[in-house]
């Protein structure tokens, strides 16, 4: 019974993945160079839901804690808005190391 229930959490979480990466299709319009974060005035330049995409200036910026968070997408924001705390305050370390 466990091993099925693991199996369908995979499951679900490739499902969740692939209609994410599907949300978020079309690509930006610029592409910020690296270090770009700084002009954005964002710790990120990477989107933190899908992280091998570049953060796209005219893309939303979500304030956390004081720090203002970039995305490549109108989606991605509302899936941010979903993650736990713990999850969204081990993105930011991870920026701000």
């Amino acid at each position: 019974m466990r091993e099925r229930i693991r199996s369908l959490m995979s499951a679900a979480t490739v499902v969740g993945v692939s209609i994410t990466l599907a949300s978020c299709s079309s690509e930006s319009k610029s592409t910020p160079a690296p270090g770009d974060q700084v002009a954005l005035g964002t710790i990120n330049d990477h989107c933190p839901v899908l992280g091998f995409k570049k953060v796209n200036p005219e893309a939303p910026v979500v304030e956390y804690k004081s720090h203002r968070i970039g995305f490549c997408c109108d989606k991605c924001p509302k899936t941010w808005a979903e993650w736990s705390d713990e999850k969204k305050d081990a993105f930011v370390a991870r920026q701000l190391d």
